[in-house]
């Protein structure tokens, strides 16, 4: 290459390179004219209206090109969880409206723990979701959930949790007693032993925050059948003893109150044979059979043993006639109430 072809080459690298600096000094140029544009509008006064929830507007003029930094100007203060729109960081425009809603304070009370949280939700719900507390579906929240929330005021979260628990109980066995009249009154005999059964049960508990509040019985089988006891009670009249008039013990099962008259062998038809065929005499009397049965021996004091041996027709429930040998003896027994001892078979 000869020296006049290098100095045309060196030229023209010098021109590109003078052409290049020119264009970057121009695009310099233009973003500081455009920032000075910005910062001259930034720098402006703007007027802003500002609301804050529950007061009158806030008319204000200001330099400032950040929402807080105008708000700050304004004297206007902001509490954690207030909400601001356009946010604070935002930049300023003029005419801009600035819209702010207080947070109040509430009381969470949930799992054992009381915490307080500064809001602006509406509703227990809105509330819940935004500070990530679940709640399950059996769970109780006062207020409701879907209640407004009041300011100051307290939610609770009721946490409600089941438990099924198997218990087993004793059944205990019956006592059965059947009448036995082969053995005296008084005397019980065991025939069989009893035995307690078993049962399980199922219960669901419900618990309130730990604490139990309801429980029922869900399932119950009887894992073992109990056993009845059974007793013989004696029925038979066991004799008991009177000592007559002339020293002697009888022995007797029963006694009945009754109501006494006298009659002679000649009484009736006058023939002096009773109803069971044998000899009308002192020592007979007449019964009625459905209180006293025919055959029975007695006694009765103030006249002594007896049989029940005669009917009548005006003899009939706690009616005795006792049959005297003279008629005298019979106006003068006349018509008493006496104590009529049933006397034990020999």
């Amino acid at each position: 290459m000869d020296i006049a072809s290098a100095g045309q080459l060196s030229e023209a690298s010098f021109a590109i390179r003078k052409y290049r600096w020119l264009v970057i000094r121009t695009s310099l140029l233009i973003v500081l004219a455009i920032g000075a544009i910005f910062t001259l509008r930034g720098l402006a006064l703007k007027e802003v209206s500002i609301y804050v929830e529950g007061s009158e507007p806030v008319i204000v003029t200001t330099r400032a090109w950040r929402v807080g930094k105008a708000l700050s100007q304004a004297g206007i203060q902001l509490f954690e969880g207030d909400v601001v729109s356009p946010a604070v960081s935002n930049r300023l425009h003029p005419g801009q409206i600035i819209q702010i809603q207080r947070a109040f304070t509430v009381t969470i009370v949930a799992d054992g723990q009381t915490r307080q949280v500064r809001t602006t939700e509406i509703s227990v719900q809105d509330l819940l979701d935004k500070i990530g507390v679940s709640v399950g579906a059996e769970d109780k929240v006062v207020p409701d959930i879907g209640a407004q929330l009041d300011s100051e005021g307290t939610v609770r979260i009721i946490r409600v949790t089941h438990e099924h628990v198997t218990e087993t109980e004793t059944i205990p066995f019956r006592t059965i007693q059947k009448s036995d009249p082969t053995m005296d009154e008084g005397t019980t005999r065991v025939v069989r032993q009893g035995k307690n059964g078993t049962r399980e049960k199922t219960i669901k508990r419900t618990y309130e925050d730990g604490q139990l509040v309801k429980q029922s019985v869900v399932a119950e089988k009887v894992t073992v059948q109990p056993v009845d006891a059974i007793i013989h009670v004696g029925t038979r009249p066991v004799p008991k003893t009177i000592r007559t008039s002339s020293g002697r013990l009888l022995q007797y099962t029963a006694v009945k109150e009754m109501v006494a008259t006298a009659y002679t062998p000649r009484d009736g038809s006058g023939a002096g044979i009773t109803y069971t065929g044998i000899k009308a005499t002192k020592g007979v009397v007449a019964v009625d059979p459905r209180v006293i049965p025919l055959g029975t021996r007695l006694y009765i004091p103030g006249y002594g043993e007896a049989v029940a041996a005669d009917t009548g027709s005006a003899i009939k429930g706690s009616r005795i006639d006792l049959c005297y040998e003279s008629y005298s003896e019979a106006i003068q027994f006349g018509r008493r109430v006496v104590k009529v001892y049933i006397l034990a078979n020999r």
